[in-house]
């Protein structure tokens, strides 16, 4: 599967509840987007950072890619960016926010996907539904135009009306959802301390 799927890590909001750039923040001393990066490139054929952002802030040589459409238009937009750029059968989505993302993840949800004639595969833990952890197939694309040319922009509203498959995954072993998002400052005491 990994040679069917194209990684994207989705770091093209404002993240105006953080007050300052998601990508960048510390944990453990390294930046949220390489703590991603680490877990998604061996899980992927190739992986690009979706950011409109100033990219300079980030490593020389990082694959970054911006927004087609301008205007901050949120997660769905850079779906539609690495849709439309990808060569691979499916794409693998995941924000910049997540550092503890499994490292089986694309595994888990290809298998998943292969149950049934899905078009998207979303991650769910601990009784939420996971929109930007996806494994979206390359059919989808007209799709997710048609919603942007709409203005309708959010990822769940589209997941529903388009229609998807879940994942299920367990809590780490030390009891923390695996797909913790860091939305606030305060969202950093829930990381594990090791």
């Amino acid at each position: 599967m990994k040679s069917k799927t194209t990684g994207a890590m989705l770091a093209g909001g404002l993240s105006s509840r953080m007050g300052t750039d998601k990508a960048m923040l510390l944990w453990k001393g390294i930046p949220l987007w390489q703590h991603v990066f680490t877990r998604m490139a061996p899980q992927v054929a190739s992986l690009t950072l979706l950011y409109s952002g100033n990219p300079t802030i980030f490593p020389e040589g990082l694959p970054i890619t911006a927004d087609l459409r301008r205007g901050h238009l949120g997660p769905l937009a850079g779906v539609e960016t690495a849709l439309t750029r990808m060569r691979t059968e499916w794409l693998f989505t995941a924000p910049v926010d997540l550092p503890l993302l499994p490292r089986d993840c694309v595994a888990q949800m290809a298998l998943r996907a292969k149950q049934g004639d899905v078009l998207v595969v979303c991650a769910e833990s601990c009784n939420r539904i996971h929109g930007t952890v996806a494994l979206w197939h390359r059919k989808v694309l007209p799709n997710v135009q048609q919603a942007l040319d709409e203005k309708r922009y959010g990822v769940l509203d589209f997941l529903r009306q388009t229609g998807f498959a879940t994942c299920s995954f367990m809590r780490r072993d030390d009891g923390v959802d695996p797909f913790l998002n860091l939305n606030r400052p305060e969202d950093f005491q829930h990381l594990p301390k090791d």
